[in-house]
């Protein structure tokens, strides 16, 4: 049996086994049969770790252009709504981040419209080609983003604190200066005006206010110091025979010709003076004559003082300007010393477009321009533990509070020894620059900065907007006031003035990206 299932030679299976031994040991040429049988799915892995690294970049530039067109977008939106000027401005910036022909890809065009709560929604899509992928079907990878932006905006106070000197005067381009002042104010409101809808609409409702500061020669603070808290401006009651609130003296300095010299009296006011004879401005409390540069010490000016509550002591208090009494000083018969007497300073609160309109046509221009001035008061309103101390929790209804300071002025500043200002007559008085009268200018343009930095350190945010003559150069006092150089801003045209105030409300707000 065995010799009959078995019926090859013996060579012949000695011979077969050979072979497959022979292919069993012999390895040449296997690592060839490997690879050819890696290859495709290596070249798919390596093909779609290049496609799909060039389509991750891809996005993350194209998310980028996404982010800077919605945010851009956003802070170009003045009512809103998206319009013209929104979508030109997003586009342009969606165009800067990725241009045409990036990465291949011919054109991208975004996709820019209004969300909820005046947001700014950007999509963008499209297809990237792949290099090695195709191979296997894939010819492209689709690129997709989304984004929107909104100017989050919390509690926002701002206080403006105005040049009405009487330069304002003067025409540019045949408007008035005062007046393209005014249009701008106005301008100002309407860019916020629907985020302060939106912020009195929120729960819990928040609150965006307004203070006005206008200043010349002095402030018209008055009305804010004497009286109650509820007079709005009339400085008390007819009944009132004190000074309730004890922030004000009831007395006021005039000087009176003797010969060839005049000597500065002090007279006492009744309470119907107050409520119907005086104008409402102040002359400032006690200082120092020693300060010459921003690094002095100020210690014994209470007038810098911006968070000094007035006590018994007269030299913490303000006092009444007798602007009749002044007119009897003239010694160059110039008539410098006139007094001009500013519209009524404004505490922080809620303004309407039409009183805000009402008030803005009481601005007028007159007299000298001191900065300082204006910006002490400025920074008295925001003082959270000065006069104004109640106007200025850090948060409300459980929302931080956001502060900005306007410094508007059309140039830069003036010294008059024989003009009557809130320090009285220099000349007379010599309450800044203690008889070196050739460094008055100099001496409160060093008090500028001064109160500047007071003001800084209260943590507002201080955007300087000058209205030049073409030529003219602004003085750098002024700008040290600006929060950054970015934050100073020059116009020479009663347009470009608008336009800076609508740019300043359209960075107010704390823009984010919400996705």
């Amino acid at each position: 049996m065995a010799n009959a299932i078995d019926s090859k030679p013996e060579g012949a299976r000695h011979g077969q086994r050979g072979i497959i031994t022979r292919l069993r040991d012999d390895t040449r040429g296997n690592v060839m049969m490997i690879v050819c049988a890696a290859l495709i799915p290596l070249m798919c892995l390596i093909g779609s770790g290049i496609d799909l690294s060039r389509a991750y970049a891809a996005q993350a530039r194209l998310q980028v252009a996404c982010d800077a067109a919605a945010l851009a977008g956003r802070r170009a939106m003045t009512d809103g709504t998206v319009d013209t000027g929104v979508t030109t401005e997003a586009r342009k910036f969606f165009k800067f981040n990725f241009p045409d022909g990036s990465f291949g890809i011919s054109t991208i065009e975004p996709g820019i419209t209004a969300g909820t709560k005046s947001a700014v929604v950007v999509t963008a899509s499209s297809n990237i080609k792949t290099s090695i992928m195709k191979i296997f079907g894939f010819n492209q990878l689709p690129l997709a983003v989304t984004c929107d932006a909104k100017q989050d905006m919390v509690n926002t106070d701002i206080v403006l604190v105005l040049d009405t000197t009487g330069s304002m005067d003067t025409a540019v381009g045949g408007t008035k200066k005062i007046a393209s002042l005014r249009s701008a104010i106005l301008k100002l409101y309407d860019t916020l005006a629907k985020s302060q809808v939106d912020l009195e609409g929120s729960n819990p409702a928040l609150r965006l206010r307004y203070a006005m500061v206008p200043y010349s020669l002095t402030t018209n603070t008055g009305a804010l110091l004497y009286g109650d808290d509820n007079d709005n401006g009339n400085y008390g009651e007819a009944s009132d025979t004190t000074n309730k609130k004890g922030y004000l003296q009831t007395s006021s300095y005039y000087y009176q010709k003797s010969g060839s010299t005049y000597k500065r009296n002090l007279v006492s006011h009744s309470a119907t003076w107050f409520k119907n004879t005086w104008n409402g401005c102040i002359e400032e409390r006690k200082t120092i004559n020693t300060i010459k540069s921003v690094n002095d010490s100020t210690t014994g000016a209470n007038d810098l003082d911006l968070d000094m509550i007035p006590t018994s002591d007269a030299d913490t208090k303000w006092a009444p300007m007798d602007m009749t009494a002044q007119q009897s000083y003239d010694p160059n018969g110039d008539d410098d010393n006139a007094g001009a007497c500013p519209a009524p300073a404004r505490r922080l609160q809620a303004w309407n477009k039409t009183n805000l309109d009402t008030y803005v046509k009481t601005l007028q221009p007159d007299g000298y321009t001191y900065h300082d001035t204006g910006m002490i008061w400025g920074g008295r309103m925001f003082s959270a533990t000065g006069v104004f101390g109640k106007d200025n929790p850090d948060t409300w209804n459980g929302a931080p509070v956001n502060r900005h300071l306007i410094f508007m002025t059309d140039g830069n500043p003036t010294a008059e020894p024989d003009a009557y200002t809130t320090y009285g007559v220099e000349r007379q008085d010599k309450r800044i620059t203690g008889g070196t009268l050739s460094e008055e200018k100099k001496r409160h343009t060093e008090r500028l900065k001064i109160v500047c930095d007071a003001i800084k350190r209260k943590k507002v945010t201080i955007w300087v907007v000058a209205f030049l003559q073409p030529n003219e150069t602004l003085d750098s006092a002024v700008q040290y006031c600006g929060t950054s150089p970015t934050q100073v801003i020059t116009t020479t045209t009663g347009a470009d003035l608008e336009k800076a105030f609508v740019q300043i409300g359209q960075n107010i707000g704390a823009l984010r990206l919400s996705q």
